[in-house]
This record gives structure tokens, sequence and C-alpha cells, in this order.
């Protein structure tokens, strides 16, 4: 696409201002020839644009905003608190990670076609272009797409770093940010070329106890490439030695330059999305996750993409099918309380649960937690392992949406089946969400016999909840989320009071305890092989701890030798766990 088409309407300068701008900043940020001439023939080129009719005065090119972008410093006097040559050197690498990810923009032909020009930073750049040391590696990726979400609202929400937590929480485990202070605390006050900078502490992970989580402190800021068009980067505090920071995490990775280049498409986002991570190379360990680790698409620039779109995609779902008079809030409610029943499930099957909220009871084989319950002794557990499938994700992935409803029910007496009542789906039916009911045989025949006579929906649903009253009805939540990298089935029992108050739109007091699977391509997209996170929690009372961990795991076991039963090919290799 060419990027002058797009490239939005910048302010216009005479001659004289860009040239005066070339003379207070030169000395500060040490121009070298090549630029202050570039410089003077885009001042040149802009003074002459003056003469053009008013149409053709807004449409300056790209790369001519680019070779502006200079004019944009504006250092303060120094107050002797502050060293000049540390404020120099921050705002210095700065923007050599600017520099460094709209060249990566435009070396992987997007729409961005010039580099801005900021001076002597070649120095700076080669940090960004080394080798890395023995032991670590680097996984680079960009993305490009349209995403329907208007550019303001997406570049304040990747700059709220709680709500960017949440809605990347498929990637984010933990997230939290704090003003810089200091040298880089001085900088965000009073150079506006780095709007909004803030510290930012976060965990990346996958949904698996198998994998260790990625920690990073990391810088992140915006800055305004032209009126329109922003650019929102990150990049590793340990770039900035003698800047100090609040970093609560011990980092085992870092951001090289890094960022998403954001312009309007209509009413909706078109973003460059650009990952740049160094790793150890000790963070894959050798099990059944090697595959997919080394294949760079755990956390790849695409993979950030798709969970953005799924996010968005979520939020345009209806209701399908409702086989029961709802309450008007019940859309809401049913959104609100899958998302954070995902929320939980992630967080039990993390390699490092909340030691707040969870005890590991057991790591050997199947991972065992204990809820806890600061009131005393929890009898909530949970079991958590992951095992491979020879399965594409798509078979494992439709097999486990319809066989979950009974996996989770498999311990109720007298089943007379169950009956999804509520069906919330996107068009694309990329997520599901279902509430289902079951009655067990308590119910009196003759009443059970008129409810299946009854023609009207009404009559019928008035009819079922007079059963409920005298039978022992249970409620179960569940969302399917289906992704080419990582899907989700995730489902929740509810009491029959806490299924009430969904359904008629006013959920409250709802303890969610969330079971269900994470899916994943194994190595790659087109893999036909799946690797599945298991997490079933259970109430157990009046037993051993030691009785708990071995009911617990032999009940997982044998779910997932089933499954390898169910969905295995005949003569296919079984499935292998860790």
């Amino acid at each position: 696409m060419d990027g002058t088409a797009l490239a939005g309407v910048f302010p216009k300068s005479t001659k004289a201002n860009i040239l005066e701008c070339t003379r207070m900043t030169s000395f500060l940020v040490g121009f070298d020839e090549g630029t202050s001439s570039k410089l003077n023939n885009t001042a040149d080129t802009m003074h002459d644009e003056e003469n053009k009719d008013t149409k053709n005065e807004q449409n300056i090119t790209l790369d001519a905003a680019l070779a502006m972008d200079v004019c944009d410093v504006g250092y303060p006097w120094m107050d002797d608190e502050f060293s000049f040559l540390k404020l120099q050197e921050a705002s210095n690498m700065s923007k050599a990670a600017y520099m460094e990810i709209m060249t990566m923009a435009m070396e992987a032909q997007t729409w961005i076609n010039a580099q801005p020009a900021l001076g002597s930073i070649d120095d700076l750049l080669k940090l960004f272009l080394c080798e890395s040391p023995a032991g670590k590696r680097v996984e680079c990726s960009i993305e490009s797409a349209v995403v329907p979400i208007p550019p303001i609202i997406l570049v304040s929400t990747l700059l709220q770093v709680e709500t960017w937590s949440s809605i990347f929480c498929h990637i984010v485990h933990r997230g939290s940010s704090s003003l810089p202070t200091g040298v880089m605390g001085k900088l965000n006050n009073d150079d506006h070329a780095m709007q909004n900078l803030e510290v930012v502490n976060a965990e990346f992970h996958l949904p698996t106890p198998f994998v260790q989580n990625r920690k990073s402190c990391f810088l992140r800021w915006q800055k305004e490439v032209i009126p329109n068009v922003w650019a929102i980067l990150d990049l590793s505090c340990d770039y900035f030695p003698y800047c100090p920071f609040d970093c609560t995490l011990e980092p085992n990775c870092w951001k090289k330059p890094s960022g998403v280049i954001i312009r309007p498409h209509g009413s909706h986002s078109e973003v460059i999305w650009i990952e740049n991570i160094e790793v150890n190379e000790g963070q894959v360990q050798d099990n059944i996750f090697c595959a997919v680790m080394n294949s760079d698409l755990a956390f790849s620039a695409k993979r950030w993409v798709r969970t953005l779109l799924w996010q968005l995609k979520r939020h345009e779902i209806g209701i399908y099918n409702t086989r029961i008079e709802v309450g008007a809030l019940v859309y809401s409610g049913l959104l609100e309380l899958t998302s954070e029943m995902k929320k939980v499930y992630l967080g039990c099957v993390n390699s490092d649960p909340d030691c707040r909220k969870w005890v590991i009871l057991n790591d050997q084989g199947v991972r065992i937690l204990r809820a806890v319950d600061h009131g005393g002794m929890s009898n909530n557990y949970i079991a958590v392992t992951s095992f491979r499938v020879q399965a594409d994700l798509p078979t494992v992935f439709d097999f486990l949406v319809e066989k979950n409803v009974d996996i989770q029910w498999r311990t109720l007496l007298h089943n007379e089946g169950h009956e999804e009542i509520v069906g919330l789906s996107d068009f694309e039916e990329t997520n599901c969400i279902t509430l289902h009911r079951k009655m067990t045989e308590f119910m009196d025949l003759r009443k059970q016999t008129e409810y299946g006579d009854m023609e009207d929906v009404s009559d019928k649903e008035d009819a079922a909840m007079e059963m409920e009253d005298v039978t022992d009805t249970e409620y179960l939540l569940q969302e399917a989320s289906r992704d080419e990298f990582c899907s989700f089935i995730v489902s929740a029992p509810m009491t029959l009071l806490e299924g009430r108050s969904l359904i008629e739109g006013r959920p409250r007091n709802i303890s969610l305890l969330p079971s269900g699977f994470a899916v994943m391509c194994d190595g790659s997209m087109n893999s036909d092989a799946s690797l599945v996170t298991i997490a079933l929690q259970e109430q157990v009372d009046d037993m051993e701890t030691e009785q708990i961990i071995e009911m617990m795991s032999d009940l997982v076991n044998t779910i997932i030798a089933d499954i390898n039963e169910w969905v295995i090919p005949a003569g296919s290799n079984q499935g292998s766990q860790g």
C-alpha cells in the first residue's frame, strides 16, 4: 500500500521555523551534515508547498513528515539535580528505539515508507543489531492488520496497563505500571516527543504449568508520528543503566525496540505490531512444549493481533438460542461472568499460581492445588496437567466442546440428560457462551409427562421452574473460544439460586469454580497434533490430603485416557503427558 496516500494531515511549518528548530536542537542531539542538509531540503519542499492550492497543501508525504521528526525535541534548561549527559543519553536511546521500530516496519514492506531523521544515533542503533550473547536468542515478528476499534481507543487501551492486561489475558499473566522518577521522570515531563511514559512490570504466559512465565520490566510511551498516526513503544529498562526504575520482578526476557504503529482506517485502526524480544535459551524446558516455544508462535506479533481481534469479536456476540424467558441484563451478565471464569482458569493453570489463592500440594505428574481459605481449611481442590493428543487442534476442540458438559457432570447420579437453555455466539462462531441445566429424577412422573406434552414455551418454563423447586437442579456455564493457536473450553457449575439470578439478569454472589481445557497447536499452525491443558476442580470433604491427591490424579488420568481413546484415530500413537 502506498504510504503517501494515507499519510494524514501534518501541520505546515515555514522554512524559517524549521531552520530555527534545527539551531535550537542540533547542539543537543548532534546532527550530522547529511541530516542538516535533509532538514533544509524538507524546509524548502514545505515552503514550495505553500504556493499550491489548499487541497495539495495538506497532502505531505509520510517520509517528509518523518524527516521533520527532529522538531519534536524541546529540551528545557537543566537543573543542577539532573545530569545533562544522562538526560541526553536517555532521550537519544528513546529516539533510537523509535528509529528501530520504524525501520523494521519499513523493511517489512508495510505502509511506513521512510525512516525518521533523528540525528547521530547510529552508535545506539548498533546496540539493537548486535548478536545476542551466548545462551540467549531473539524472537522477532511483525504483523499488519485492520482491527475494528477507533485508533484513539486502541492507543488508550495499550497505555492503560490494567486494561491491556485484561484484554490480553491469554498472553499477559500479570501487569502493573508506575510513573518513572529521576532522569526519566524529568524527560517524561519536559520532552513532548515522549508522551505518557510509564514503567511496566509484566509476566507473559502460556496456559500450562509446564512453561515458565516470561518476566519483563520495560518502558512504554506514546509518540505521535504525524497527526492521527501514533506509535506505542516498548523498550527494556536495561537500556537505561543510569536510570533507577521500580522493577518489582526479576526479568528473564528483555524487550528490544517493540511496539505498535497505528493509523485510522475509516472508523477502524490499521496497525503494524512489532514484537522484538530477547530470551534465555534455558527457558525452553525439555517437555512436550519444546516445539511450540522454539517456533516463536507463542508470543508472536500475529498472536497478539489475533487475541485483540478475538476480544473485539467477543463483544459482538448475540443470543442465538433461548428456551426460557431471560432478563434484559442476561447478555451483559453472561459476558462478565465468563470473562471472570476464564481469568480464574488461567490463574489456576499458570506455572506460578498466586500463592495468596492457591497452595501446591503435589507437583509430580498431575499438579494438585488447594484453594486458600483465609477463614479456615478450604475443601476446594484443583488438578492440572498438560498432555499431547495426536489429532489437530480443530478436531480436539470440537470434540471437547461436545463432551465437556458430560465430563463436568460425570459424578451426578441418576442423570436424566441435560439441556442448553441459553446460547450466545458471534457470526463466525469463534466465541460461544452457553448455559446448561440438569435436573435429576426426583420429579413427579405425572408432572414430567405433562411438561413433555406442553406446546407453549412460557408454559413449559413455568412448569420447569416449579419442578426445580422439588428436584435437584444444577446449572453449568460454559464458554468455548476458538483461535488458530490456542482455543479454550472453560465451564463452571452453578447452584439453583445462582442460575436463577443469572437468568433473571441480576447475578450476585456467584462463586465460580471453573474447570476446562486449553488446546494449543503443537509446533505449527498446521500441526497434526495438539497440546491440551486440563484443569479439574472438585470440592472434597472428609479425606486425607494423600487420598485427595491420589483420587484427583487418577480422575484426571482417566479423563486423559478417555480423550485419547475417543479422539485419536484407530492405529495412531497414544498421546503423551509431560
